[in-house]
């Protein structure tokens, strides 16, 4: 059985240099890395006042806001969801989540792939290696970034 709890994960603190307010700590904790079949899970939290840096991926995210209240952006349209909420983000569309609320944001992103490849606005600093493109994951890899992208 494949299994984790969010409340037990380490996570690693992301943003972009020199922009304090862009910040998400995550880990991907379900990939074909740790023997998923089909699927890809992250777990990320975004502080109070700060926003999870603007972003796409190569498949379809699903996240379920577990705590806290988000503005989500995605493409030019805006919504406001909190507890409980849930939003589906179509492959490739530019995403922006800020935490517009009181509380630590913290969010589950599920993804119907056990790859998923990321693509950041600006280089993403928290990471093995600085990058604007990362992998997630390759087989027994955590992470894997292309700087030179």
């Amino acid at each position: 059985m494949l299994a984790a709890n969010i409340n037990d994960l380490d996570l690693t603190q992301c943003g972009f240099d020199g922009k304090p307010e862009f910040r998400v700590d995550a880990n991907w904790f379900i990939h074909s890395g740790t023997g998923a079949q089909g699927s890809t899970i992250v777990y990320f939290e975004v502080p109070t006042g700060h926003t999870c840096p603007g972003h796409n991926h190569t498949v379809e995210e699903n996240i379920f806001i577990v705590e806290g209240t988000a503005e989500v952006t995605i493409g030019d349209e805006t919504k406001t969801f909190g507890k409980g909420g849930l939003v589906v983000i179509p492959a490739l569309e530019r995403q922006v989540i800020k935490n517009v609320g009181t509380d630590t944001l913290k969010v589950l992103g599920f993804f119907p792939s056990t790859t998923v490849i990321s693509g950041f606005d600006e280089v993403l600093h928290g990471p093995p290696t600085p990058s604007r493109v990362v992998v997630v994951p390759e087989p027994g890899d955590v992470m894997t970034t292309y700087p030179n992208v």
